[in-house]
């Protein structure tokens, strides 16, 4: 998995050593074609499929290394916020219900606000 993050930071280097190892394997496998009269259509050939074929890794990289590997950064950061606001949910309920008239705050942990602060919306 680490590598396919390094290799998603750093995409266009797997680029081209893709490109250069379509190119090696192309000239290669049809050598033989290629001192023919056709040879610069095989050249073509073979310069073609080896970008599409790099192109075609390059956006996969892309989706897993940005897409993929990112949503569960997503997701951590969507449970912390979703914890700060419990947390300020709590403060705020027990500063309410425990706030006195001097300004001190007192709070008897009674079954009715442990429903409250547990998110019974049916507690007195």
């Amino acid at each position: 998995m680490e590598f396919i993050k390094r290799a998603a930071r750093n995409y266009w280097i797997v680029y081209y050593l893709v490109y250069l190892a379509g190119v090696t394997i192309g000239f290669g496998r049809y050598r033989q074609q290629l001192s023919g009269e056709e040879s610069v259509l095989w050249l073509a050939a073979i310069f073609g499929a080896s970008a599409g074929f790099a192109l075609l890794v390059a956006i996969l990289l892309e989706v897993i290394g940005r897409m993929v590997l990112l949503i569960p950064a997503a997701w951590n950061r969507a449970k912390a916020e979703g914890r700060r606001e419990e947390r300020q949910r709590i403060v705020e309920t027990l500063s309410r219900l425990g706030a006195r008239e001097d300004g001190s705050i007192q709070i008897t942990l009674t079954p009715e606000v442990i429903k409250l602060l547990m998110g019974d919306t049916d507690a007195p």
